[in-house]
């Protein structure tokens, strides 16, 4: 995930090589984590189910993430196609995992009624969301119609009331239980991760709106790629 973010980055600062080299480590990397998961659902169900209803269980989130980076890499490079596809799998993995972990952690009879099971990788509940808005937004400025720009737009306001929900039960943790310094660590960095994708998601969606025709349609001047490229910061 993270390697793609950089990959991304160096694209659009024409560092071609040095972001196909990331691009493939971030997608090697992507490989391992999917049979992983499956391969522990046979062999060890019920630690899964445990940790899936568990006070961690948003860090499953990071699957759906990991589908939208490369989606929104490959959108500055012309590969619509399978930007699509990282976007299908992305958004499947999100409606399933960013509605299902609230519904199964409200439900279960296994949780704690505490304070104490809110951690920082609650946080990913917002980066899942705005991880769909970025890449779907990407997207959207090379592709006709509307659908995606909606998509977009929705998962950008929803990541948004996610994010305001999820730091105030986080902040709250610490005003009504004591907390250990390292304890804080995972909060921070994913609190100042989560607001930095909102705004990278509303960026995005800003210039889908303001993108010129030339990039929803090939032409011999340029086409969704020169487009892309100067547009995708």
């Amino acid at each position: 995930m993270g390697t793609g973010i950089v990959s991304t980055a160096l694209y659009v600062n024409g560092a071609d090589t040095a972001s196909a080299v990331l691009l493939w480590v971030a997608l090697a990397g992507y490989a391992v984590p999917v049979p992983a998961y499956g391969w522990r659902l046979l062999r060890r169900r019920e630690r899964f189910v445990a940790d899936l209803l568990g006070p961690r269980a948003f860090a499953f989130l990071t699957l759906a993430i990991s589908s939208n980076v490369p989606a929104a890499r490959f959108v500055p490079a012309g590969h619509t196609a399978v930007a699509g596809a990282f976007l299908a799998f992305g958004t499947l993995g999100w409606v399933v995992l960013d509605y299902g972990i609230p519904v199964a952690l409200i439900t279960t009879l296994k949780r704690g009624p505490s304070l104490d099971q809110v951690n920082g990788t609650w946080f990913l509940w917002s980066v899942g969301s705005e991880s769909v808005a970025v890449a779907a937004a990407s997207l959207a400025r090379v592709t006709p119609g509307h659908a995606l720009a909606v998509l977009a737009v929705v998962c950008w306001a929803v990541g948004l009331m996610q994010y305001l929900l999820t730091a105030a039960l986080v902040l709250a943790r610490p005003l009504a239980r004591p907390v250990q310094p390292e304890g804080l660590m995972t909060s921070v960095w994913i609190f100042m991760g989560a607001a930095a994708i909102a705004v990278l998601a509303g960026v995005r969606l800003t210039h889908s709106i303001q993108a010129p025709r030339c990039c929803r349609a090939r032409s011999s001047s340029g086409g969704p790629l020169s487009c892309g490229r100067s547009q995708a910061g």
